[in-house]
């Protein structure tokens, strides 16, 4: 057994680190029994399914086996679709469990809104709506603390039923917690970045509307036209932030360059095989059945 191993995540080696370390990175979630591995003096890889003492439940499964250096094989649209109904239907409970961390607290603060009245000037305020008020701030705050877990614990969730293997919803949420702050960061990032390229463009096609004229309407439509250039940059770019995080266990900008090359990756390939147009389609999928 090596004493040193690199491990490869995204076409990236990272190493020599020895075996207490692979434990932390699988114990973090960072290490999956998928990830290509190899020793620091060796020069075949394998995947770390294969190393008894990191995953011993899982060695005597074939389709773990490293036949292939591949992190992932190549599946049709037909596959992605049937694959993701297998895994939804596996950890129904687990994926609902998630959503309740975001769904009660964003349940709980539109419903405290409908009881928050004030008044004007000089008017005392109601003790339905102070409470009220203190209700959608403390649902407010648990939906923000909550939205970071969220999304870390869908990303472990998934990754390890994909890999036909079950994991309790506490050792989930661990992951997820240990997570936390990388993934409220990229957050703040990702979605910052979202609110301010969408608001400067309205901002600004708003304060041409007050004078009204040729060159104002022209310039608001050029200023639309680049809401959506940037809108599609940055879906682009953080397309793959989510996993570059939490199943890659890349930090900060690392984590949003690792998603952009992913993103970017195997133009060579026909344009429904690239990673760019294939995230593209279904999240388009996605969002007509969220609508």
């Amino acid at each position: 057994m090596p004493e040193n191993w690199f491990v490869r995540v995204h076409e990236k080696e990272y190493g020599p680190v020895d075996l207490e370390t692979l434990r932390e990175w699988q114990s973090e979630g960072r290490l999956l029994a998928q990830n290509p591995v190899r020793g620091a003096d060796e020069g075949e890889w394998k995947t770390a399914a294969e190393i008894t003492e990191l995953f011993p439940e899982a060695t005597g499964d074939s389709d773990l086996k490293a036949g292939t250096n591949e992190l992932y094989y190549r599946r049709a649209f037909g596959e992605i679709i049937t694959e993701s109904c297998r895994i939804y239907g596996r950890g129904f409970l687990h994926f609902f469990a998630l959503a309740l961390l975001v769904g009660i607290p964003s349940l709980g603060f539109k419903l405290s809104l409908a009881y928050i009245q004030y008044g004007g000037a000089g008017e005392p305020v109601t003790p339905t709506s102070r409470v009220a008020s203190a209700v959608a701030i403390v649902m407010l705050a648990a939906l923000f603390v909550g939205w970071p877990i969220f999304l870390a614990g869908l990303q472990f969730a998934t990754a390890e039923l994909a890999g036909g293997r079950r994991i309790a919803l506490g050792e989930i949420l661990r992951r997820a917690v240990d997570h936390w702050p990388r993934l409220a960061k990229l957050s703040v990032v990702v979605y910052g970045s979202y609110i301010f390229w969408t608001l400067l463009p309205v901002l600004l096609i708003l304060t041409l509307a007050s004078a009204p004229s040729v060159w104002s309407i022209l310039l608001a439509l050029a200023a639309l036209g680049f809401q959506v250039y940037m809108a599609g940059r940055l879906f682009v770019n953080f397309m793959f932030w989510q996993q570059s995080s939490t199943l890659a266990g890349l930090e900060g900008a690392e984590a949003l360059r690792e998603s952009k090359e992913l993103a970017r990756s195997r133009t060579t390939e026909p344009m429904l095989q690239r990673p760019l147009w294939r995230g593209a389609i279904i999240a388009s999928i996605w969002l007509v059945v969220l609508l």
